[in-house]
């Protein structure tokens, strides 16, 4: 008898203790500031009056705040990852957000943009873009090429040789 009261106990224990944890989780995961950011690249007009405007390059990224919360996004800089204090800031031309204290609201995002010719020029042979976004809390990073990864491009070539020496011996 007092076997299956032991066994009992056991599981309300289990269950209690998981449930505790659970609480506590879902607590701390509505607490953390969530913040994603979308890297992109595209064209903006310079005039978007004019009938046929000239269009500017850019590197656009999209700050979507995943919060329970409103978060205050303090700036934004791109440059080269592997320059330390080289950095671009972002455009102000008419129509664009300026990025200076801006509040986003709960699942909520803001486009800021970057003038890609700029950073394309100084990026050289690694075509690695950093883009920080601070925030009152923390900064978020987030990496953007534009390149194709030099295995592919083996790879690439290793399928043309492949199907070259098929095709000669095929001829033959």
């Amino acid at each position: 008898m007092v076997g299956a009261f032991d066994g009992v106990a056991a599981y309300a224990a289990v269950v209690a203790t998981g449930g505790l944890v659970w609480q506590i989780f879902t607590w701390r995961r509505s607490h953390w500031t969530r913040v994603l950011l979308e890297i992109e690249t595209g064209a903006w007009p310079e005039d978007p009056d004019d009938e046929d405007p000239d269009y500017l390059s850019i590197l656009a990224v999209k700050v979507l705040n995943r919060s329970h919360f409103p978060i205050r996004v303090m700036g934004a800089s791109a440059g080269p990852a592997k320059v330390v204090n080289l950095d671009e800031q972002p455009l102000k031309l008419e129509g664009m957000p300026m990025v200076r204290n801006i509040v986003v609201p709960a699942y909520d995002a803001i486009d800021i943009f970057f003038d890609w010719q700029t950073l394309d020029y100084r990026l050289g042979k690694d075509r690695k873009v950093r883009v920080s976004v601070y925030l009152s809390t923390k900064t978020v990073k987030e990496y953007f090429s534009d390149h194709v990864g030099v295995w592919r491009r083996l790879g690439r070539g290793l399928r043309k040789r492949i199907s070259d020496m098929r095709r000669r011996l095929t001829l033959r």
